[in-house]
């Protein structure tokens, strides 16, 4: 069976561009758009992601609240979390990696950046 991953993400283009991605490198995705979406799956099929994946800013909540809240989940305390942003302030870089996110890539990013990201946990 093939590895998951979790895309939270809003931007449709991006997500099916990241879905070839995941798909030409052996992983199954799912995309969900907002904070509220993402954790409808996690808790739907908890634990099945090996791999998070959320923009800094959607509608709701941030990424760093969505990696908090994964965080408190026991089955997902160790599951790799990056966060990806256009984002790159000097306030934004701090609160992710005072917060103990995995990794963060900028926005936009080469293909070959984030293959090389994902294969960096698998």
């Amino acid at each position: 069976m093939k590895k998951k991953i979790l895309l939270v993400e809003d931007d449709l283009e991006l997500r099916d561009t990241l879905s070839d991605i995941f798909d030409m490198l052996g992983f199954n995705s799912d995309f969900a758009e907002s904070y509220d979406k993402a954790l409808q799956y996690i808790n739907e099929y908890e634990p099945t992601y090996c791999l998070i994946i959320s923009d800094f800013l959607m509608p709701g909540k941030n990424g760093i609240d969505l990696f908090l809240k994964v965080r408190s989940l026991e089955s997902y305390k160790d599951v790799p979390f990056v966060i990806f942003s256009a984002r790159t302030d000097a306030e934004t870089l701090k609160m992710i990696k005072n917060n103990g996110v995995t990794d963060f890539i900028k926005k936009p990013f080469e293909i070959d950046k984030m293959s090389e990201l994902i294969k960096k946990f698998y």
